[in-house]
């Protein structure tokens, strides 16, 4: 499955990838839209590591992860992986790779022995996060927080009041329920939760919730310690519309 990435014109912001995974001869990217070219790439990823994906390989564009528990193992499927990127003509860059780590920080994650934690660096930086001032830097504060949602307990319905000041047909007005909501979500991220690895030859625990404002549901497994250990957590606010 040859890759060929060829430049048609450096002046134009034109590429033409041809390749065997896609099933095209040939396929214009336009960098004009430029949203199209991760999702490209990432298909192109999945189709070339498509077996290995969820067994002991995560994938997100040129971010590649190998999971095993076995040390021996894990260095002989790093060889697999890495001659099936061999195989596709595709380079890595030796200098960016960490191979053998017990724990290593992905896609703003720290993945470690024990389960799955935000990034410490990241989680100092929402710490100084001040007041939102308008809509705009309400919408930057819940994209931000949206992407560590798994690791927060009921996160719609304590950021309902937030999401409810982005609506247009709300005038831009803070509150003490805003400032209640904005300050328990960055309490409850300062905590540092820890959610456990998933073990698929286990049972898992399903817990749902229900209101007159939202849905939630916390996915669980019985620990080492046969303590119910948290995976994820999951929530979704009702619209008007969906509660009537």
């Amino acid at each position: 499955m040859p890759i060929i990435v060829e430049v048609m014109d450096k002046n134009r912001e034109e590429l033409i990838l041809r390749n065997d995974i896609l099933g095209k001869k040939d396929s214009v990217i336009d960098f004009e839209n430029k949203e199209t070219v991760p999702a490209i790439f990432q298909r192109l990823m999945d189709e070339i590591l498509n077996d290995y994906i969820r067994k002991f390989v995560t994938v997100y564009l040129n971010d590649i992860m190998i999971y095993l528990k076995n040390f021996k193992e894990h260095i002989r499927y790093i060889e697999k992986v890495l001659e099936r990127i061999e195989k596709v003509n595709m380079i890595i860059k030796l200098k960016k790779c960490k191979f053998g780590r017990r724990n290593i920080e992905f896609l703003g994650h720290k993945v470690e022995k024990d389960g799955l934690k935000a990034n410490e660096k990241k989680i100092e930086t929402i710490r100084d996060i001040s007041i939102p001032r308008n809509i705009t830097e309400v919408r930057s504060f819940l994209e931000l927080y949206s992407y560590y949602r798994r690791f927060i307990k009921n996160f719609t319905r304590i950021a309902r009041p937030l999401t409810d000041l982005t609506s247009k047909k709300i005038d831009f007005k803070w509150t003490e329920k805003q400032q209640e909501a904005f300050e328990s979500l960055k309490k409850r991220l300062m905590e540092k939760p820890i959610l456990e690895h998933p073990d698929f030859e286990k049972e898992f625990i399903l817990i749902t919730d229900a209101s007159g404002e939202g849905l939630g549901f916390i996915l669980a497994q019985k620990n080492k310690d046969d303590k119910e250990a948290v995976i994820a957590y999951r929530s979704k606010s009702l619209s008007h519309q969906e509660i009537l």
